[in-house]
């Protein structure tokens, strides 16, 4: 391919996911027992990919740029209730759960070869997760509530230079960037004789961004 202006290709993602989840139960009489849980769970593993592969690209115009961009943005709420109550026992759980294992890649595929002034690779994502679980529980001997909350975030972002690629340029721009950014909150009330009550928050933020460069990669810059 030989062209005398810019070229760009360009992948966007957007993930959006919404769940709430509610439970409640109610027990009265002489001898009466109540309980409620619920769980909520998002899953996030969107694909974004941006590259030129086994393809020579030749740009003859100044100041031109060959810029390949992939962009990925992922967004999850997730909401969990759990309400219990009795005039004897009651127990109230709730649990909500998040993960993410998005990719967005850009680069060069194998045998590539480009030839032009300028050539930008970026790679960018950006996660969004946000979740609540709360839990009550009221009964006039005993009242048990329980509240769980996990965030894991383990996507990546990469931008890749493949195996045997030619490149030749007067500027060479290479970047891969990867936002993470959650809020889990948990929420408890136990109410009883005998009352207790607990709260657990898990977060697990193991999110990469790599810059690859493959095998016998020829790169002529300046």
């Amino acid at each position: 391919m030989r062209a005398k202006g810019n070229l760009t290709i360009l992948a966007d993602g957007l993930a959006q996911q919404e769940s709430r989840v509610l439970a409640a139960a109610a027990s009265f009489g002489l001898i009466a027992a109540a309980a409620a849980g619920t769980v909520s769970e998002n899953e996030m593993g969107a694909l974004v990919d941006a590259y030129i592969s086994s393809a020579e690209v030749q740009l003859t115009g100044a100041n031109t740029t060959v810029s390949i961009k992939a962009n990925s943005a992922q967004e999850s709420h997730a909401r969990a209730d759990a309400l219990s109550v009795s005039s004897g026992a009651s127990m109230g759980f709730a649990a909500a759960m998040s993960q993410d294992v998005s990719i967005v890649r850009a680069g060069l595929g194998a045998n590539t070869k480009v030839v032009a002034p300028i050539l930008s690779i970026d790679a960018d994502s950006v996660d969004n997760l946000f979740q609540q679980s709360t839990a009550s529980s009221g009964g006039l001997f005993a009242g048990l509530a329980g509240a769980y909350s996990k965030v894991a975030i383990s996507g990546r972002a990469e931008v890749l230079l493949g195996d045997d690629s030619q490149i030749t340029v007067s500027t060479l721009d290479l970047s891969a960037t990867r936002t993470q950014n959650f809020d889990a909150t948990d929420f408890n009330v136990a109410v009883g004789a005998l009352a207790g009550s607990g709260a657990v928050m898990v977060s697990d933020l193991s999110g990469s961004a790599d810059v690859e460069i493959g095998e016998r990669v020829n790169v002529l810059a300046g």
